[in-house]
């Protein structure tokens, strides 16, 4: 029976797009003979699911008057989905330069773009522009949700936590977000306290809800804790566990040096473990000096996926460490055979509302020398004070000197020295985001410089944030 209802050939468009099926989506809505509003916003958001932002952009500038705030969300979502943050800003703004009123949707997306830059200062214009609008959309779950995201990912975590406390209602995921967040920072008595009060209140966690809260006890060190909240899942809340949930619960032991538990409980898994799984281990083999087991561990990771260079580079670092220093080398050359690269370190730091990158050893930034002038001044300083560089981090092939000089380029000590010369004078917190895990030397390093220069740091690396002060870090030197 041929199809005329428009409606119907909508609804099957979105059905193929979500089904994986982009090109038959395609197909459809090409030979929809008039095509209404909703048949173009569907087709923006197909191309935006399937990273097609091009396209999703021609067709949204094609659809001239049927554009509504529909399209626009459409549009801003596929580009912030897809790694292209600041322009879904730009076109959240351009909304209002076409006289389109953004509704919570809109937001929501604009704030995750935010989320994803750190940009702090737009993130918090949106907000008090919810604060004044006269609409309910600020009531929303999502925006809710949305907006503790926000905070809690740009290193204000108790503004977060004002907000979450500040809503009228609560739901799974609203309490995800803050347990999340609490996770992120290794504050496991808070998460704990939040997750005792969601249950006496009446809200039922989900899968997401665990996945949480043992990973805020891993990222404490917290074991019988975080084990009894694994055997809650089942036992007391009768969820089905998820691969997620037992990797989070071989990390737990994997952090706490239950090495032996944390193999055994990644072979029993009823799932085909997570890759994480197997970085979580061989990173604790490393931690605890594990050579036999690590070596073991990265052979199985390595058949598991065979392009990534982290069990390269975990084993070669945990074979130096153990004076195996040919070993290391060896597996060096394997990993060069392989063509795998250990991905850069990359960090960037916002400043007026500019993010400015820096990449491990580069040498880029217009003001580089400034930058390492400073540096080398606070490296002195340090020193005076007791810092003793950690080259453990650097491959065995350099000479101490060589090592010493490749740890003062990494990328998060170039972004706070850049921040402290960017903000002569203040006293305000500064906040840099690291895209791989933060190395032993450089989070003693930025103790040192957070109490030389009387500066509280934040860096949200991979895996967590780091909050210094004074001299020391929040996670207590548990990471």
């Amino acid at each position: 029976m041929p199809l005329t209802d428009v409606v119907i050939w909508t609804a099957i468009v979105t059905a193929f797009a979500h089904s994986g099926f982009l090109q038959e989506a395609r197909d459809l809505f090409e030979a929809i003979p008039i095509k209404d509003a909703a048949a173009v916003n569907a087709m923006i958001a197909a191309y935006g699911l399937h990273g097609e932002i091009a396209r999703a952009k021609d067709l949204f500038d094609s659809a001239g008057d049927l554009r509504d705030v529909i399209s626009w969300n459409a549009l801003l979502a596929a580009f912030s989905q897809n790694g292209h943050a600041r322009q879904a800003l730009g076109i959240f703004a351009g909304m209002d330069l076409e006289g389109i009123h953004p509704d919570g949707i809109s937001f929501v997306s604009a704030l995750d773009a935010c989320t994803i830059l750190t940009a702090l200062r737009e993130g918090k214009l949106l907000h008090e522009e919810l604060l004044l609008a006269s609409q309910s959309v600020f009531v929303e779950a999502s925006l809710a949700t949305a907006l503790v995201n926000f905070y809690a990912k740009c290193g204000r975590l108790d503004e977060a936590r004002s907000l979450f406390d500040a809503m009228a209602f609560c739901d799974a995921i609203l309490l995800n977000a803050m347990l999340g967040a609490y996770a992120q920072s290794g504050r496991a008595s808070e998460a704990a306290d939040l997750f005792q009060r969601a249950i006496l209140s009446g809200i039922h966690p989900d899968a997401v809800t665990f996945v949480s809260i043992v990973s805020a006890c891993s990222h404490a060190g917290l074991l019988d804790l975080g084990h009894r909240y694994f055997l809650s899942l089942v036992g007391d809340f009768a969820l089905a566990p998820h691969a997620a949930h037992y990797t989070c619960m071989v990390d737990l032991l994997a952090r706490t040096g239950q090495l032996m538990d944390g193999e055994d409980l990644l072979d029993a898994m009823p799932f085909q473990p997570e890759y994480t799984a197997w970085k979580s281990l061989l990173a604790g083999c490393r931690t605890y000096g594990d050579v036999g087991r690590g070596a073991r561990l990265a052979h199985r990771a390595t058949n598991a996926n065979p392009v990534c260079s982290s069990p390269y580079v975990l084993l070669s670092r945990l074979y130096d460490a153990a004076g195996k220093h040919g070993d290391g080398i060896s597996v060096r050359k394997a990993m060069d055979a392989r063509r795998l690269r250990k991905p850069a370190g990359l960090s960037s730091i916002t400043i007026k509302g500019r993010a400015h990158e820096f990449v491990a050893g580069g040498k880029n930034h217009p003001e580089i020398s400034a930058i390492l002038d400073e540096l080398h001044s606070f490296n002195a300083k340090m020193r005076e004070a007791g810092y003793v560089p950690d080259t453990s981090n650097v491959l065995h092939d350099f000479d101490d000197e060589e090592k010493e000089q490749s740890l003062s380029f990494h990328s998060e000590k170039l972004a706070v020295v850049f921040g402290m010369i960017s903000t002569r004078g203040r006293s305000d917190p500064l906040f840099v985001v690291k895209n791989l895990r933060m190395c032993t030397d450089c989070h003693t390093a930025t103790k040192f410089m957070s109490r030389i220069a009387k500066r509280a740091i934040t860096v949200r690396d991979a895996h967590r944030f780091h909050h210094f002060q004074d001299g020391a870090c929040a996670c207590a030197d548990f990471w």
